[in-house]
């Protein structure tokens, strides 16, 4: 007699209930029961998998997991990861394993991932996993905190991502340093590329020159963001721009960690070249207008039309500790720059962002809409270019979308030292 069926939404539910328990051996059997335990019991498995050797709770749950890819029942390689996956990895324990059973847990980990972060992974370990082809899905790639041979040995890993269309890059370093023997990057489908982090030390002009160059010849790019500490930066950008011509569409330019010197040199002549692509500028107010009233003053009339649309603008200080009217001065000497400065005059929007900091309090968006109408209006009074082109917008938002979320009280404080300056 044929057993009745049980539902998969009742199966789910059961193992949703088990995986409570702590202990995860019990998940990794009823992964090998049958077809219709396999796909929640390994989703619970795998879900937010993170690799830190230096945690005990990481470690067991990493043995588990290649216990579970080379294990003789494992038959159907559907398991992989295919969202969002984030490794840290620095011990050599894919070195540790024969080569079957390297090629059996790297195909089903990271067959069907399309999106991957590394971090702080042993180069080795990593160049293991390209040869035994595992990433060949990747199309999202996110490199943190690793340090290369030099930029020829960088450009040979990212060959091991065959379909990458977007690459984040932060914090990584290179022992050799030549920029003259860098070949272009052979990646055929690359759109976007962002600079971010660069190591905080004396060698990151040269990182980044290194970068750029790396991917001068790349054909298919499209946007470039790049996070700007220094100004001798500028030069290697502005070079790099000028290689990749028409085919770049779009460039953010990040000033957030600028480190000014007390003179600065400033040139945004890129901004109006014939041929390159629509410009945002981010960072704090006070430090762009220094930055603009310096390539103001070395260049009041530049040739050529603009290609700056917008300007993203942060505050230093939180919610909290925000003071409207020192805002307000400041944002009048911007508003007198976009009605006097050529480089200025093709902007379509100026957005200004309130960040609430880290107070971990759930966010009402009545509250939040309240805020941006007055701060809005509040600003908008000192503007007069600015209101004849509507360019100015402001935002409410955490410091980090994904965690941090405003305070009521916090925002209710604000609202009411707003409304009594009014």
């Amino acid at each position: 007699m044929q057993l009745p069926h049980c539902p998969q939404e009742i199966l789910d539910h059961i193992i949703d209930i088990l995986a409570d328990d702590e202990d995860q051996k019990k998940l990794f059997s009823y992964s090998l029961v049958s077809r219709s335990w396999i796909t929640r019991a390994r989703h619970h498995l795998l879900l937010n998998f993170v690799y830190n050797p230096t945690n005990k709770r990481s470690l067991t749950r990493y043995a588990e997991l290649v216990a579970l890819c080379t294990h003789p029942n494992n038959t159907i390689f559907s398991v992989g990861l295919k969202g969002d996956v984030t490794l840290w990895m620095n011990i050599p324990s894919l070195r540790m394993m024969n080569q079957s059973k390297q090629r059996s847990m790297v195909e089903v980990l990271f067959g069907k991932t399309t999106t991957l972060q590394l971090g702080l992974m042993a180069v080795e370990e990593l160049r293991i996993a390209l040869y035994l082809g595992g990433f060949a899905s990747v199309t999202t790639l996110t490199l943190t905190a690793m340090k290369f041979h030099s930029p020829t040995r960088f450009l040979d890993v990212l060959t091991g991502f065959p379909r990458l269309t977007s690459l984040t890059l932060l914090r990584i370093r290179f022992e050799l340093n030549d920029e003259s023997s860098i070949p272009s990057t052979a990646l055929s489908n690359l759109a976007t590329l962002r600079l971010l982090e660069l190591p905080n030390d004396d060698d990151t002009v040269s990182s980044l020159a290194a970068l750029l160059k790396a991917f001068e010849g790349c054909m298919t790019l499209r946007r470039l963001d790049a996070c700007i500490r220094l100004l001798g930066e500028m030069a290697h950008l502005n070079t790099f721009l000028r290689v990749q011509g028409s085919r770049l569409s779009s460039c953010l330019l990040d000033f957030s960690s600028l480190q000014l010197p007390d003179d600065p040199e400033v040139s945004f002549d890129m901004l109006t070249s014939q041929d390159g692509p629509r410009f945002t500028i981010r960072g704090h107010l006070k430090d762009l207008l220094i930055l603009f009233a310096k390539a103001r003053a070395s260049s009041p009339h530049p040739e050529g039309q603009s290609r700056l649309k917008s300007i993203v603008l942060h505050t230093h200080k939180q919610v909290g500790q925000f003071e409207p009217h020192i805002a307000a001065f400041d944002l009048s000497q911007l508003d007198e720059l976009v009605g006097n400065w050529p480089v200025l005059s093709s902007l379509v929007e100026i957005q200004y962002l309130l960040h609430a900091g880290s107070l971990r309090t759930p966010r009402d968006p009545v509250l939040c809409d309240r805020l941006e109408r007055i701060v809005a209006f509040t600003f908008r009074r000192n503007l007069i270019e600015c209101n004849k082109k509507e360019l100015f917008v402001v935002q409410a938002r955490p410091r980090n979308d994904d965690e941090d979320l405003i305070s009521q009280c916090v925002l209710a404080d604000f609202l009411r030292r707003l409304e009594i300056e009014k």
